[in-house]
């Protein structure tokens, strides 16, 4: 039970942390864009290309107008995206703020991770996704682990129980056997329970 609780705790515990880097790295793109909207897409992709290189970092980079048009994307061709202002995630955005939310991406066939951020002064969105495929690979190292530990905590549990049972048993075992021998009429039978 505890193995089973500490991995739904830990797995919580990933994907927070996946959405505030998520969420902090939107907050840092929208510090770095400037007024020029035609400019967010090559922003984007350049972005891309440079964490991409430095960190191996699966994730994706949306830049989403208030109307809800992609002014930039760091992996599709923005030309062929449709609108996103009824994303689930950008609509969260617009009302509070921050949104975030796990659903199949349409454009790339895979389900992510989104987190997007809105811009209170110039009011766009920017959109950071995660496939879900590296959570998974990260909860799946969870997962042994906390199975690991299970069998190594039920050998040892198994193990102090057998030595306590056996030490707890052996008088039980001398005094049933006093008992046998009392009732086949040998009187001079003695109960050492040392």
């Amino acid at each position: 039970i505890t193995s089973i609780i500490a991995f739904i705790v830990m797995q919580n515990s990933v994907v927070d942390e996946t959405k505030l880097a998520a969420q902090s790295m939107a907050n840092m793109l929208i510090n770095v864009l400037d007024e020029d909207k035609s400019t967010y897409d090559d922003v984007a992709k350049s972005l891309k290309r440079e964490s991409t290189a430095a960190v191996q970092t699966l994730y994706r980079v949306t830049i989403i107008d208030e109307d809800g048009t992609v002014l930039g994307d760091s992996l599709a061709d923005i030309a062929t995206m449709d609108n996103h202002a009824d994303r689930p995630e950008v609509l969260e955005a617009q009302s509070s703020g921050v949104g975030s939310i796990r659903r199949d991406s349409s454009t790339l066939k895979t389900n992510m991770l989104y987190v997007a951020v809105k811009s209170e002064e110039r009011g766009f969105i920017v959109r950071v996704a995660l496939p879900l495929t590296e959570l998974r690979r990260m909860s799946y190292n969870l997962l042994i682990g906390c199975l690991i530990s299970l069998l190594v905590g039920g050998a040892v549990s198994m193990l102090v129980a057998f030595v306590f049972s056996g030490r707890l048993s052996r008088p039980i075992k001398v005094l049933a056997n006093v008992t046998k021998q009392l009732a086949e009429g040998n009187m001079d039978s003695e109960v050492s329970l040392k």
